[in-house]
Parts: C-alpha cells; sequence; structure tokens
C-alpha cells in the first residue's frame, strides 16, 4: 500500500468535508490495496491482487499441513527426508522471472522428461503439473495463462528428486543401495535387482495352469544376448506346450526347497509330446559352454508321450557343448504319461579331431523314471569326460525297460554312487569305452555291449542273464577291478571278466555259473584277492601281497597244466622246491647232506648239495626205485 496523502483540516465548516475526503481516501486505499479480513467480494482473507514483496521475505511459517499451504525450502527438505524421499538424491535450482517469461532454462541441475522427478514452486507455491510441459532434460515452457501471471523478480525453485513426485514411487535406478561389509562397493537398486534374472520377469506365472512358454522363452532369447546369464525359476508349476530351446550354455535354475511332488520346489510341466528342454547349439560361436539344470522336477503331462526330457545336441564345432552341469532333477511323468528317454547328450556331430563329442557333462542326485526306450533311460552317445554322482534310474509307470547306455566314441566315463535298476550297456566290440568307471549297483549287463577299453575300476553287483561274459575289457592300458559281482540266472558258464587285445583273449577272472561269481579285493595285510564264489565256497586263487602273486594255499594249486602251458618264463631268479624239466617225473631237487637213503626220486632226477665238496656236491640218480642209487659226480 503506497503512502496516503490527507488534506489539511481547518477551522470552519468546510472542515467537516475535508474530513469526509480523507477516510474515503483511507477506505480506498484499503478496500484495493491491503488484505481484507472480510472481503465483500470474495473469501474471507483473500487478497484480489498479488502481493509484492519486494524482494524481502516471508518468515515465522508455520508447519504446512496441506496441499495449498506454502513452506520453507527447509520445512520442504525435512518432510522429504523424513516421508517420501528417504535415501535419495535431491538437487535444486533457484532464478528469478522477467514479466510474463513463460520458458525456463537450467543450467545447473538437469531431470528426466516423463519421469515426474520435477517439482516447480513460484514464490514458495508448488505449481501442478498441468501448469507447465517438461521441454526438455534442462527446459520447462510455462503454459500461456501461467505465463501471463508471471510478474519480474517471481522466485522460481526447481527441485528433482529421485522418486516419482506424483506417486511417491522411487526409480530403482536413482536408489543407492551400499552393501555390507568393509570395501563394498556402492551400486544402485535396479542394477543390484538385475544380477538376478526371473522368468517371472518376463510373464511367467507358474501356476500349473498358465501357459508360461513364450514367457520363459523370451527369457533365454535375453540371456543369449547377455553373457548367458543364468535364469531363475521361482516355486511353481510352470507349464510348456512347445519345446523350450536353449541355444547356448545357459543354466535354469529352480528353487532349492525341492520335494517329490509337484507342490513343492520348482516344477517344468510339459503338455505336449515332444522335448522338454532342448540344448541344441545353435547360438554364437563358442557359446555353447555351460549350461545345465538345477533344483527342477521336469514332469510329462498326464495324457502325453514322447520326447526326451533333456536333449544335448548340435551340428557345429564351434557352438560345441562343454562343461555341462545337471544338479537335484527328478525327471518322471504324471499317470500313464512317458517319456521316450530322460537325458540324452548326443555328441555323434562333433567328429573333429580333438574336439569329438560333447566335453564334459557333471550329473549330481539325477533320478529318471517313466521312459519307454529300453535300457536308455540315461542315454550317453560320444561324451567326452562325464561324472555322474548320485545318479538313479527306476522303472516307475515308464512302459520301457529301464537301464543306461554309453555308446559310440565315448571316454572317461565315471558313475559313482549309482544305482542302476536296470541293464547297463557299455560300449560295443567295436567302440568300447576307453576308461570307464562304475561304483554303485547295476541290476544286470547287457553282455553283448559291455565292451571298455583302458583303466576300469569297477564295483558293480548285477545280474548276467545270458553265456557272455559280465565284463569284456579289451585292455590298451592298466586295468584295475575293485569289485564285481554277479548273479548269473540263465545260460551256459562263462568268465566273469575276459581281458582282450585286438579281439584276441589275453585273461580271464572268475567263472559265471547260474549262482553267484565275483571278483574283489580282501585287503588284509596288504592282501588282494582275486576270487571266485560257487554258491558254498571260496574258491580263492590269486593273491597279491606287496606286489608279489602268491596262491591261495601252499603246495594246492598248479599254475597251468599240460594242455595250457606257458610258452617262456622270463625271470632273474626261479626259486622252486623241485624243478621237472620237460614235463616228465624226473626231477631236480637241492638240500644239505647227502640224498642217498634219505631223497626219493626216479632215474634220471639229480640232486644239488648244498654243503657238499669236491665231488660231493652234485648227485644222479641212476638206479633203483626208491632214496638208494644216488651217485654222486
Amino acid at each position: 500500500m503506497s503512502k496516503i496523502d490527507l488534506d489539511t483540516i481547518s477551522s470552519g465548516y468546510q472542515s467537516t468535508v475535508n474530513l469526509n475526503d480523507n477516510f474515503q481516501s483511507i477506505e480506498d486505499e484499503l478496500n484495493n490495496k491491503v488484505l481484507y479480513r472480510d472481503n465483500p467480494n470474495g473469501e474471507p482473507n483473500q487478497m484480489l491482487n498479488d502481493l509484492d514483496m519486494n524482494s524481502n521475505r516471508i518468515i515465522n511459517l508455520p508447519t504446512a499441513t496441506t496441499n495449498n499451504e506454502p513452506v520453507t525450502y527447509a520445512q520442504w527438505i525435512a518432510a522429504a527426508d523424513t516421508a517420501l524421499i528417504a535415501n535419495t538424491t535431491l538437487s535444486e535450482e533457484q532464478t528469478a522471472s522477467s514479466d510474463g517469461q513463460s520458458l525456463f532454462t537450467l543450467t545447473l541441475i538437469a531431470y528426466t522428461p516423463g519421469a515426474k522427478n520435477l517439482t516447480v514452486y513460484r514464490n514458495g507455491v508448488k505449481l501442478p503439473i498441468s501448469s507447465y510441459t517438461e521441454t526438455s532434460t534442462t527446459s520447462i515452457t510455462l503454459s500461456a495463462a501461467n505465463a501471463i501471471a508471471v510478474k519480474a523478480g517471481d522466485e522460481f525453485e526447481f527441485l528433482v528428486n529421485e522418486r516419482n513426485v506424483d506417486s511417491d514411487t522411487v526409480l530403482a535406478s536413482n536408489v543407492t543401495y551400499t552393501p555390507a561389509g568393509s570395501g563394498a562397493a556402492t551400486t544402485d537398486v535396479q542394477t543390484k535387482l538385475r544380477e538376478s534374472v526371473s522368468v517371472k520377469d518376463f510373464g511367467a506365472v507358474g501356476d500349473g495352469v498358465t501357459d508360461d512358454t513364450a514367457a520363459i522363452q523370451a527369457a533365454l532369447t535375453w540371456s543369449t544376448s547377455n553373457r548367458n546369464h543364468s535364469i531363475f525359476f521361482p516355486p511353481g508349476e510352470y507349464v510348456t506346450t512347445s519345446v523350450l530351446t536353449v541355444t547356448q550354455g545357459i543354466k535354469l535354475i529352480g528353487d532349492e526347497s525341492q520335494g517329490t511332488t509337484q507342490q513343492y520346489g520348482t516344477t517344468l510341466l510339459v503338455n505336449h509330446n515332444g522335448n522338454g528342454i532342448h540344448y541344441s547349439g545353435t547360438g554364437a560361436d563358442f557359446s555353447g559352454t555351460g549350461g545345465g539344470l538345477k533344483h527342477f522336477k521336469v514332469i510329462k503331462g498326464s495324457a502325453y508321450s514322447g520326447g526326451q526330457a533333456v536333449l544335448i545336441d548340435g551340428l557345429d564345432i564351434n557352438k560345441r557343448h562343454g562343461e555341462m552341469q545337471f544338479e537335484d532333477v527328478l525327471i518322471t511323468a504324471n499317470g500313464s504319461a512317458s517319456w521316450q528317454r530322460g537325458f540324452y547328450a548326443d555328441g555323434t556331430a562333433y567328429t573333429l579331431a580333438g574336439g569329438k563329442g560333447i566335453r564334459s557333462i557333471n550329473m549330481s542326485k539325477i533320478r529318471v523314471t517313466d521312459c519307454s526306450e529300453d535300457n536308455e533311460y540315461i542315454l550317453l552317445d560320444q561324451v567326452t569326460h562325464y561324472t555322474g554322482t548320485h545318479v538313479q534310474v527306476d522303472a516307475g509307470s515308464g512302459p520301457g525297460a529301464p537301464g543306461m547306455t554309453v555308446q559310440g566314441d565315448s571316454n572317461n566315463v565315471l558313475f559313482a554312487n549309482a544305482n542302476n535298476n536296470g541293464e547297463m550297456k557299455i560300449g560295443s566290440s567295436t567302440d568300447p569305452i576307453n576308461g570307464f568307471v562304475f561304483m554303485g549297483r547295476a541290476a544286470s549287463f547287457n553282455n553283448t555291449n559291455s565292451f571298455v577299453d583302458g583303466v576300469v575300476c569297477a564295483q558293480i553287483a548285477g545280474a548276467i542273464t545270458n553265456s557272455s561274459n559280465a565284463l569284456n575289457i579289451y585292455s590298451s592300458d592298466e586295468t584295475y577291478i575293485q569289485e564285481l559281482t554277479c548273479n548269473k540266472t540263465s545260460g551256459a558258464d562263462a568268465e566273469l571278466v575276459k581281458l582282450q587285445n585286438n579281439g584276441t583273449d589275453q585273461a580271464a577272472f572268475g567263472t559265471v555259473s547260474t549262482t553267484v561269481a565275483t571278483v574283489k579285493p580282501l585287503v588284509s595285510n596288504g592282501e588282494t584277492w582275486i576270487y571266485s564264489v560257487d554258491g558254498t565256497t571260496n574258491e580263492r586263487f590269486v593273491q597279491f601281497q606287496y606286489s608279489r602273486i602268491k596262491p591261495n594255499a601252499d603246495n594246492v594249486m598248479d599254475n597251468g597244466n599240460a594242455s595250457f602251458r606257458w610258452a617262456n618264463m622270463y625271470a632273474t631268479n626261479v626259486r622252486c622246491t623241485s624243478l621237472l624239466p620237460g614235463g616228465t617225473s624226473a626231477q631236480w631237487t637241492s638240500g644239505s647232506g647227502t640224498p642217498e637213503g634219505a631223497v626219493t626220486a626216479v632215474v634220471g632226477s639229480m640232486y644239488t648239495r648244498t654243503d657238499g665238496g669236491a665231488s660231493t656236491t652234485l648227485y644222479v640218480k641212476e638206479s633203483g626205485s626208491g632214496n638208494t642209487g644216488w651217485v654222486a659226480k
């Protein structure tokens, strides 16, 4: 309100008029330029015109309790820190406007248009978002209606924070995350959350009803462009209606809380007749390394059949699979449904020297049931380096005979603590497995296909159901048999273990009759026995003790016979009680004292006296049939 000029009042009648004029001037100023306590033209205490503070501040404002109240900067920051944008970054820029200014350019801060993280204040009052346009990251344009009201010197304040100012939501990329621990690096919440990628990020539901095929495949596709990032499946039952194709070395990880039914852990319910998961090796070059399946139940849905639960194959050596890991996986089927095979690793397409077959597969805690292919619940065809621990095969309700097969140009195959409730097919006479270790139980061996070449350490219990040998070993290297026990149920007798070289028999151990035969070590005082069991007695026929070969008892067993003799024997020393040259009954013995009257022998025998002298060291039996007729030479 400007200064009011009042007329001087003199005495006389005219003073009344002057006095009235002065009061009228005061009333006019108050009506037009001050805040009415009771405004006749509007709400009480409502100004009719702008209040010009002439660059002065309003002080002692109370704490705002509604959206229509002005607040100081300090009050706004305090409220933001405690309620709305805790743990976020706040940036501010202030500027004074020109008369009618509509475009404001920021020089100190920037914001994200559309992210709703910009707040604009004019003279301490927040402007609604509808009153301006977020033109760019550094400019704001007031609407024409609001620009008209802008006066020169108006104080504009621009605040940029890391939250959605309308919904009070926070942008994850703008929220700081500091891990615990000394030296931990600070990052943001978005980066931290993206360290783990879930199929639910791509829309999978996992409710046992919704078809999640497209969502899961989208996650796999994303992974191929993001360093083969592992994909997590939270607990649930994920329905698929077509095969899931994994083109590169991507690992699928379920929830560790596994159970034997679909209500627990992570289940892939395959509601179609094809393969469940196909590691196709069709991605980028040199991208096939790694990958696998962990903490999963892969179940063929009711009324469906066929396909491999897990198929691993490929065509391009540059995309060759390797270092794959399968852990804690149950493969089964609902009702009368069945798979063709549970695991099928087909490396036959990889034939390049030095890059042959699928390179290294590790399986741990695997169980396969309900398949239709006889003896191929697990099939390894041309796999280089395979390790299977706690691998189990059961018939379940499947139509096929349970069993495992290792074939093709496979090598370095190890089964530890295995439980194969069916036949074990190992190689062939043309493709023996090079390096095979089996420690566990196999119900039986398919003897026409049980061939290995190389180092063998077998601990096997199984049944033999034909006249073939239990295990044919094509040995081009050292062969070790730790324990091999087989129960032969039919067929003619055969060797328990036969060693061959290029098709020629080299040696055989044990006799497989229609009862039980065993080759096993009995370690006691350094002893190791190879023996057979005929059902009632133990026939231990070879003993290895401290690198020595011994018979099972003294002076009882023969080494060979008249029909099967050793061709040549090479030794530095040959020590024996009696030597029978030429296979005759004549013998050469040795001892102290004269043989006359002491050593019984046939004519032609010789005796070497260890305490003899000149002409009393060598004796020849020249006559008689008893212990006489010895002549010193």
